[in-house]
């Protein structure tokens, strides 16, 4: 076989650089195999690393979340705000707290290439963080209990928050060290596969070189000296020598384009560095920018993530051509209806002209590239319903100052709407209530002036018509106290604020200053809100004259019961004695005659038995010197006239006893011609003066099932104003009492021929407190109860007419049968 320095030389030159090619590349593909080995390495740790420094910024954003809405839930209880917004706001902080407790699952066992303190520190998270999970739902279960122990329990849930944060930041500091401990063996085993590198190619160099040592023996001195350049050239030695020759040869050729790539290597050397320098700074100013713009999209990116609104842009025609997410999570609408349209396609919408006017505004507002804020529209919502939508948007232009369109934020305020319209509602629901009161409603301001009157305020203080807003109070009406009249100052607000924000008065005097009258009313006055001396001043009062008569009139009628109970029982009284007096006259009175019939029988057996004549004598003398004649012929007489009046005063007893019997509230079978006879005998006092009395009672009347007592007062009432109509008059008047049965009904009439009633008042007789009489004379009560008792009590009628000849006829009616009483709720006809 030839040896290698005996080959020819095209055979060398083919050969050796093939080996050194196959040498170098292979060293090429084991340094790129190692490099890529390193490089895999590396960005699976540094994937790692980054998926637990992003776990750990979702869970920290997380805990922010449920914070700030716990936050919220429990300022809205405390503002005492609607009910429906604080369910939302707990719904809300109920979900970012589950929010939570899936973030702190994931910390619940760490990587498997995790070291014991890792798996520690993500343990402690966990766990805290569920504590602190805990601790905020029990302040939410609180805020439905008690708000103010709700706030103890939110300091305990502060102190979880830091215990978490605190633990959050030991894993950080701990993954950090491991980060940079990870970053420094990806160093030393970069190096160290670097070295292997330049090692590798140091031994393919040592190949090359021991090849030229080999082919410079079999090539001519020219050739070792280009070699031995070019090898040190190749070792990045650029300041080897190129030896000079004028050879005109391939070694000479060689030689010449050795020195050209000598300079050509000096000249890229110079700007290869020049542009590694500029490439260097260039990276380094790159990854500051991209740095920025990375913590600035990141920021942008959580706050739109975090924000209830959502973000949109529109080109320079009105179209949408960029929304966040947040809009489809709210609206449920896919983006291909929506991107591409224009927001003025709202329009069409419009429900009235005040929406029609909103977007020709926009219109306008666009036209000129103006910003517009809150603007107000529909969209079709989740389920068939509908939001409420407010935007506000502003115009940009590129660099060269061109119109682009419109960008801005858009948010639904739907919840807020109906909070809104619920308290314009009740607003409106509570002034139509205070306006429609029966009492009357003031509120006055603490300077004194009114600033709003109900109806009533307004007709009870003869304000009807005129809008008493703003007036002072003072000159409408005056607190009256002690006879004298106190300013706004000195008695409602004074008495308001020494009563604690509330001053209640249930009998106290206004005077209108209008019309100067005084009426007794009951009131009441307090704060708004409890504001002391501060807030507008509520007044509601009630004018209670009609209870104070009412009162007056009942406690007179409840004197003239106790008269009428102590009359019953003194006629009671007086009826035993009576009784044993007729008695003793009764006895009397037989007695009388046997006296007499034994006077004569001793006048017979005197004379029949031959007595002398002057013991007859005495004896006529005993008799009428005692005067037995005349004493047996009056004392008869005496006894009946005396038994007559016994008998008359038992009638009037027994009339009092069955007139003043206390009532019942059962109806009981009553014979009304013997209730009429019983008040004729009460009332004879009050008539035998001014008239007298004609009866025409119906023997065959039937009883009825009444309420004596109460139609013993109807009788009285009639009777009564019969008599006083006729007072005054030069002859006696006459009162005719009749009765009669009329189908299933009975009918009293009680007329006299006194003055009678005028037709103008005819239809007031039966009014309450309503009185032709003098003042003091009479209350105007009589009639009223009268037609109360007849009407209501026991389903009867009750009128006036004319008397013939004169006077006036009053009409009662009473049915005969078992319910006689109207149905509840109903009255009877007058």
């Amino acid at each position: 076989m030839t040896r290698f320095r005996d080959w020819p030389l095209r055979w060398k030159l083919l050969v050796s650089p093939g080996l050194v090619v196959a040498a170098a590349l292979l060293a090429a593909w084991a340094s790129y195999v190692l490099l890529q080995d390193q490089r895999r390495a590396a960005a699976e740790v540094a994937s790692t690393f980054l998926m637990r420094e992003q776990r750990l910024a979702v869970l920290r954003t997380t805990m922010l979340k449920s914070d700030l809405a716990l936050f919220r839930s429990i300022t809205w209880r405390l503002t005492g705000a609607d009910e429906a917004i604080f369910a939302s706001l707990k719904k809300g902080a109920e979900d970012h707290l589950a929010a939570v407790s899936a973030q702190a699952d994931l910390f619940a066992g760490d990587d498997a290439d995790a070291d014991a303190d890792a798996v520690r520190l993500a343990a402690a998270i966990h766990d805290k963080a569920l504590v602190y999970d805990t601790a905020a739902r029990d302040v939410l279960l609180m805020l439905d209990a008690d708000v103010g122990q709700s706030l103890t329990y939110l300091a305990e849930t502060e102190r979880r928050f830091a215990d978490v944060e605190t633990a959050i930041r030991a894993w950080e500091n701990r993954n950090l060290e491991r980060r940079f401990q990870v970053e420094a063996d990806a160093a030393d085993g970069l190096r160290r596969t670097l070295f292997a590198v330049v090692a590798a190619m140091s031994a393919v160099f040592a190949a090359a070189v021991a090849g030229s040592v080999m082919l410079s023996r079999t090539i001519s001195g020219g050739v070792r000296d280009v070699t031995q350049v070019m090898g040190r050239l190749a070792a990045g030695d650029k300041t080897v020598a190129v030896p000079v020759t004028d050879r005109g040869d391939e070694i000479g050729t060689m030689i010449r384009s050795v020195a050209v790539f000598k300079e050509t290597a000096l000249a890229l050397d110079r700007i290869a560095a020049d542009r590694a320098q500029a490439e260097e700074e260039n990276r380094v100013a790159l990854e500051r920018e991209v740095e920025k713009l990375a913590e600035s999209e990141q920021r942008f990116r959580d706050i739109a993530e975090s924000s209830s609104d959502w973000f949109w842009e529109t080109d320079s025609q009105d179209r949408l051509t960029m929304l966040s997410d947040r809009f489809y999570e709210v609206t449920a609408i896919p983006p291909e209806q929506v991107i591409g349209r224009s927001r003025l396609e709202f329009a069409k919408s419009a429900r009235s002209q005040q929406d029609a006017a909103k977007w020709v505004a926009y219109a306008k507002q666009i036209a000129l590239r103006l910003p517009f804020r809150d603007l107000q529209y529909q969209l079709p919502g989740p389920n068939g319903g509908e939001i409420q939508v407010q935007s506000s948007g502003l115009p940009f232009f590129d660099k060269n100052g061109d119109f682009g369109g419109y960008r801005g934020a858009s948010s639904d305020v739907s919840a807020l709407t109906r909070a809104q319209r619920q308290v314009e509602d009740q607003h409106r629901r509570l002034e139509g209530i205070t306006a429609n009161l029966f009492e009357g409603v003031l509120l006055v301001s603490p300077e004194g002036a009114i600033l709003f009157a109900n109806t009533s305020a307004r007709r009870l203080l003869d304000l009807t018509g005129t809008d008493p807003q703003g007036r002072d109070l003072d000159s409408v009406l005056r607190v009256v106290a002690d006879g004298a009249d106190l300013a706004y100052a000195e008695g409602i607000l004074r008495r308001v604020r020494q009563g604690k924000g509330l001053f209640v008065d249930d009998d106290a005097t206004f005077r209108v200053v209008a019309s100067g009258k005084k009426m007794e009313v009951a009131f009441a006055s307090s704060c708004l809100h409890g504001e002391e001396g501060q807030g507008a001043v509520v007044i509601s009062f009630r004018c209670i004259d009609a209870l104070k008569a009412a009162q007056r009139e009942a406690l007179q009628s409840s004197r003239l019961a106790s008269v009428g109970q102590l009359a019953a029982g003194i006629a009671h009284e007086i009826n035993t004695p009576i009784q044993y007096i007729g008695d003793n006259l009764r006895f009397f009175e037989s007695s009388i005659g046997s006296i007499d019939k034994a006077c004569h029988a001793v006048r017979a057996v005197l004379a029949d038995d031959g007595m002398p004549p002057d013991l007859l004598a005495r004896v006529e003398a005993v008799f009428a010197e005692a005067d037995v004649p005349y004493l047996m012929e009056e004392l008869p007489t005496a006894a009946r006239q005396s038994l007559d009046g016994v008998e008359h005063v038992a009638k009037i007893v027994r009339s009092m006893k069955e007139f003043s019997h206390p009532g019942s509230t059962a109806k009981v079978m009553t014979d009304i011609n013997r209730a009429i006879e019983s008040t004729l005998t009460v009332t004879t006092n009050e008539w035998k003066h001014t008239a007298r009395i004609e009866k025409d009672l119906a023997p065959d009347l039937p009883n009825i099932l009444c309420l004596p007592a109460d139609i013993n007062q109807v009788l009285l009432n009639l009777i009564v104003n019969a008599s006083q109509a006729m007072e005054g008059r030069d002859k006696q008047g006459l009162i005719r009492l009749s009765t009669r049965a009329d189908g299933d009904c009975i009918e009293i009439r009680v007329a006299d021929n006194g003055p009678g009633v005028p037709d103008s008042l005819r239809e007031r007789v039966f009014d309450p407190f309503f009185t032709t009489k003098p003042v003091g004379k009479g209350t105007g009560q009589g009639l009223a109860i009268s037609m109360d008792v007849v009407v209501n009590k026991h389903g009867g009628h009750m009128s006036v007419e004319d008397t013939p000849g004169g006077g006036a006829t009053f009409v009662v009616r009473l049915p005969v049968g078992v319910d006689n009483a109207p149905p509840a709720g109903e009255e009877g006809e007058a």
